[in-house]
């Protein structure tokens, strides 16, 4: 996201929590949006254009995976001999 497409805030947060976000390396402005994201249905989303393709670049990603999972499992099996090492 370019800075054209942000806005400014002001919010109040415990300050403990800044401190350890803080300790823990974790990006504020990260973490607010991904909170926003979640509190927001997925519909509401898409509602969006840029968070619809983002949505679904994902949705395409995992059905690729599932695929490749799918397929594995049909090949090898469940319990093929790589996997008892799990």
């Amino acid at each position: 996201m370019d800075d054209r497409t942000k806005i400014r805030i002001e919010l109040e947060v415990d300050k403990e929590l800044v401190e350890l976000a803080a300790e823990a390396g974790l990006d504020l402005n990260a973490v607010a949006d991904h909170a926003l994201h979640r509190a927001l249905s997925a519909r509401q989303l898409e509602t969006v254009p840029r968070y619809a393709a983002r949505r679904e670049q994902l949705r395409k990603k995992v059905q690729r995976e599932i695929a490749w999972y799918n397929a594995h499992i049909e090949k090898h099996g469940l319990f093929a001999d790589e996997w008892r090492r799990f």
